[in-house]
């Protein structure tokens, strides 16, 4: 996870230079946005906590729409940004929130392999999708997940001043 890693450095530094907090509820990649996060010296000062909401029955206790749980539509870009605005109404303090959805290992190589990734800032969402053939590694999707959603948080930062 060095990719990430220093991805994840720039995002606590840029964070932490703008005051600004974020928070996460993580499904398919369960809890490693905020590890990633968390595992930058000074994290702390920009993230207060994350949520992990694994399973469909988790995400309606979270405040997930039990609409969006049904007939697959918990892998969409619906659901992740549900899920970060659910994270940041949660949050102690959040000024952005990750909302990150998915299936990461369907056997049938028909089927496709998808994670979806929203951020919430403000009046400002941005939503990315990310494929995977069926034979990526489980680890290895979670990973380029993780980092496509640092990135993501990089660029809205970045956007304002």
């Amino acid at each position: 996870m060095n990719e990430s890693f220093e991805t994840a450095k720039k995002v606590v530094e840029t964070l932490r230079e703008k005051g600004l907090f974020i928070t996460a509820m993580e499904s398919c990649t369960g809890g490693g946005l905020a590890n990633c996060i968390t595992n930058v010296s000074g994290a702390s000062d920009v993230m207060l906590g994350a949520r992990i909401a694994y399973s469909s029955e988790e995400k309606i206790a979270m405040g997930i729409p039990k609409e969006l749980t049904r007939d697959g539509t918990v892998y969409s870009e619906k659901t992740a940004v549900a899920m970060a605005q659910a994270g940041m109404e949660t949050a102690v303090r959040a000024d952005l929130a990750v909302g990150i959805t998915g299936h990461l290992s369907f056997p049938d190589p028909d089927q496709k392999n998808r994670a979806y990734i929203a951020v919430v800032w403000g009046h400002k969402t941005r939503c990315v999708t990310v494929s995977f053939p069926a034979e990526c590694e489980r680890w290895k999707a979670k990973e380029a997940v993780i980092e496509k959603a640092l990135q993501l948080v990089s660029e809205m930062v970045d956007e304002t001043p």
